[in-house]
C-alpha cells in the first residue's frame, strides 16, 4: 500500500478528487437554485435551516473521530503495518456508533428548543427527518474518511458523486411536480441514506476491513489523548462554525434572512471545496504518513508547499469571488435574493485569505497539538460570540458576516504563533509575498474594467481578468519552484495536442 502515498499516486488522488469535487459542487449547486427559486427565500431559509441542524449534528457525531483515524491509520501505514491500521480503524468504529448514539438523544432534546423560524410542520416529522439525514450521513464521512487513511482516496470521491446524481434525481423530479417544502427535506434524508450504502459497499470492494482486535495500550496511551483533545476540538468548532451567527439570524432575523444567508454561505463554501478539494483530500494522510517515516526534512516540505498552494488558490477565490458574486447571485438566484450579494463578498473574501488555515489545521492535528487548537476554537468562538451579539441587532446580515470574519482574522494570527512555538516550523512568508504581489498586481486591470463598464461586461470579466493575469503574474514573479515547473512541462509535453500552450505560458517563469 506504500506506493498509494507516493507522488505519483497523490498527484492523481488529488485530480481524481478535485474532479469529483466540480462535478459534486455543480451538481449541488444546481440542486440549491431549483430549491430556492421554487421555494422562495422564506421556505428556503427553513430548508437551509434544517440541513444546517443536520451538518451541525454530523460534527456532533463524529467529533473529530474522522481526523483521529486518518492521521493514526496513515502513520500506521507509513510505517508499514496494516494490521494496526485495521485494529485503530475498528477501536474507532465502536465508539463511533456509541457517539451517534448519544448525540441521537441530543438531538431529540435541541432540535425542538432550535426550529426554523416560521415552521409549522408536525415536529415529530421534523425530528425524524433531522436524525435520519445527520445519522447516515455522519456514518458515511467516517467509512470516507477511515479510506484516506489506507490511502484509497477515491471512495470519498466515488460516494459523493454516485450520492449527488442521486439526490439530482430526487429534486428534479420534485421540482417538476411542485412538491413543497417537505418533499425536499424527505429528498434530502433519502440522499443521506445513499452516501452511507456507497461507502459501505466501496470499502468492501477495497476490502478495507476494521479489525475486532484492541490495539496494543501503548498506541492507545497515544491515541486516547490525541482523541480527547480532538473530541473537545469538534464540540467547539461545531459551537464556533457560524453557529451563533446562524441561530440568532433565524431568531432575530427570521426565515427570509436565513434564506440569504444560507445563499451566501453555500455559494462561498462550494467556490472553496471547489479549489481545495484536492488538497484537502490528501493533506491530512500525506502529513500522517510523513509524521509516520520519521522525516522532518518531508514534514517541512509538505507544510511549506501545502501553505503556498492554499493561499494561491484562496487569493484566486478572494479576488475573482469578490467580483462575480454579484453575476452569481442574480444569475442563479433570481432577483430576490439581491440581500446575499454583500455578505457573500465578505464571506469570499474572508475565506480566501484564511485559506491557509488548511495547511495549519494538518500539521497542528498530525503535531499532536490538540490543546492549542482547543484553545483556539475556545477564543474563535467566543468573539464570535460576542460579535454576533454585538453586531447582527444593528447591521442584519451584514453584522452577522463581519462577526464571522472579525473571529477567523484574529483566530489565524494566534494560530500563526503557535505553529512557530509547538512545530518549530514557519510560514513562508517571502514565498507568500510574491503571491500577494501578483493579486495586488493583477486587481488593478480587473478594477479599471469594473469601474469604466457596466452591465454584462461588468459583472463577468473584471472576474476573468483578475484570474488569468493572477495566473499569469504569478509566474514572472518567481511564487512556482522549478520542479513543480517542470513537472507541470512534463505533463503538457505528453499532451501536445491539448496542453501545448501552456509551455509557451511556461515561458513567463525564465
Amino acid at each position: 500500500m506504500k506506493e498509494a502515498f507516493g507522488r505519483v499516486a497523490v498527484l492523481k488522488a488529488a485530480v481524481f478528487a478535485t474532479a469529483s469535487a466540480y462535478i459534486t459542487y455543480a451538481l449541488g449547486l444546481l440542486l440549491s437554485v431549483l430549491i430556492a427559486r421554487h421555494l422562495g427565500p422564506s421556505a428556503y431559509g427553513q430548508y437551509a435551516y434544517v440541513v444546517w441542524l443536520a451538518g451541525m449534528l454530523i460534527m456532533l457525531g463524529n467529533h473529530g473521530l474522522t481526523g483521529t483515524g486518518i492521521k493514526f491509520i496513515s502513520e500506521s501505514m507509513g510505517r508499514g503495518d496494516r494490521d494496526l491500521a485495521s485494529q485503530v480503524h475498528g477501536w474507532l468504529g465502536r465508539w463511533q456508533k456509541l457517539s451517534l448514539l448519544l448525540t441521537v438523544l441530543a438531538a431529540c432534546i435541541f432540535v425542538p428548543l432550535a426550529k426554523p423560524a416560521g415552521w409549522d410542520g408536525h415536529m415529530g416529522a421534523l425530528l425524524g427527518l433531522v436524525i435520519v439525514s445527520f445519522g447516515f450521513k455522519a456514518w458515511s464521512l467516517f467509512n470516507t474518511a477511515m479510506a484516506k487513511g489506507y490511502g484509497a482516496f477515491n471512495i470519498e470521491g466515488i460516494t459523493n458523486v454516485v450520492s449527488t446524481m442521486f439526490s439530482a434525481v430526487l429534486v428534479l423530479l420534485l421540482y417538476l411536480s411542485g412538491a413543497p417544502l417537505m418533499g425536499y427535506l424527505l429528498a434530502f434524508a433519502c440522499t443521506s441514506i445513499m452516501y452511507w450504502a456507497c461507502s459501505v459497499w466501496l470499502l468492501r470492494k477495497h476490502a478495507i476491513k476494521a479489525s475486532d482486535k484492541m490495539p496494543e495500550p501503548t498506541v492507545l496511551d497515544k491515541l486516547k489523548p490525541h482523541l480527547w483533545w480532538t473530541i473537545l476540538l469538534a464540540l467547539i468548532s461545531a459551537a464556533g462554525a457560524r453557529t451563533v451567527e446562524i441561530l440568532l439570524t433565524n431568531r432575530w432575523l427570521g426565515d427570509a434572512d436565513m434564506g440569504y444567508l444560507a445563499v451566501a454561505m453555500g455559494l462561498s463554501r462550494g467556490g472553496i471545496e471547489l479549489l481545495v478539494a484536492g488538497l484537502a483530500t490528501v493533506i491530512m494522510p500525506l502529513m500522517g504518513y510523513a509524521f509516520g517515516s520519521g522525516d522532518p526534512t518531508q514534514v517541512r516540505r509538505i507544510f511549506e508547499n501545502a501553505t503556498r498552494y492554499y493561499q494561491f488558490v484562496g487569493l484566486l477565490l478572494a479576488g475573482g469571488g469578490c467580483f462575480w458574486s454579484e453575476a452569481l447571485v442574480t444569475l442563479m438566484y433570481g432577483e430576490r435574493y439581491t440581500p446575499a450579494i454583500p455578505v457573500l463578498r465578505i464571506f469570499l473574501l474572508t475565506a480566501g485569505v484564511l485559506m491557509i488555515n488548511g495547511a495549519a489545521s494538518a500539521i497542528l492535528t498530525n503535531s499532536d497539538n490538540q490543546r492549542f487548537r482547543v484553545g483556539v476554537s475556545v477564543l474563535s468562538f467566543l468573539i464570535s460570540a460576542i460579535m454576533a451579539v454585538v453586531l447582527i441587532p444593528h447591521y442584519g446580515l451584514i453584522g452577522a458576516a463581519l462577526a464571522s470574519t472579525i473571529s477567523g482574522v484574529l483566530s489565524y494570527a494566534v494560530i500563526v504563533v503557535g505553529i512557530k512555538l509547538y512545530t518549530g516550523l514557519s510560514i513562508p512568508w517571502l514565498e507568500l509575498a510574491r503571491q500577494y504581489l501578483a493579486a495586488g498586481l493583477a486587481i488593478v486591470p480587473a478594477t479599471l474594467i469594473y469601474l469604466f463598464t457596466e452591465g454584462v461586461v461588468q459583472r463577468w470579466v473584471p472576474g476573468i481578468i483578475y484570474g488569468v493575469a493572477f495566473v499569469l503574474i504569478s509566474l514572472s514573479v518567481k511564487v512556482w519552484h522549478a520542479d513543480e515547473l517542470a513537472y507541470v512541462a512534463s505533463m503538457a509535453q505528453r499532451r501536445p495536442r491539448y496542453l501545448g500552450w501552456v509551455q509557451h505560458v511556461l515561458r513567463l517563469a525564465r
